[in-house]
């Protein structure tokens, strides 16, 4: 079981600009089958993306994963049901933004894989 870091971006009437994301720290068993980076942001995406809802507003929101932002293995063995949450905090801006600007103002060192990459390593 690994840690994964999850950004996730919550949109309105499907805008790629968002005032609202989350990032989620969460342990996770991830499928053997699953290799590369893409293979595995793609499972994050389907797995922990939320389907549209409408809110309060009759606006149209979406919580998508946008980024992998880290994984790591925990220090010792945890023994804990499959994608359970350890953290999760609001980033909030009062203008849109997009992913690039959140991860550039809160991920500067590193990235482990986004919507916009293309790299597998």
């Amino acid at each position: 079981m690994k840690t994964y870091v999850l950004l996730k971006r919550g949109s309105h009437n499907g805008a790629l600009l968002a005032n609202t994301y989350e990032e989620s720290i969460i342990l996770y068993d991830m499928p053997d089958h699953l290799k590369t980076k893409r293979d595995i942001f793609n499972h994050f995406v389907e797995q922990f993306s939320v389907e549209p809802y409408e809110n309060e507003d009759g606006d149209l929101v979406e919580w998508k994963v946008v980024a992998v932002v880290d994984e790591y293995e925990p220090d010792a063995p945890i023994e804990a049901p499959n994608a359970t949450e350890l953290y999760s905090r609001h980033l909030s801006f009062k203008f849109r933004v997009s992913t690039e600007h959140v991860l550039d103002t809160f991920y500067l060192d590193y990235v482990w894989l986004h919507e916009g990459t293309i790299d597998d390593d």
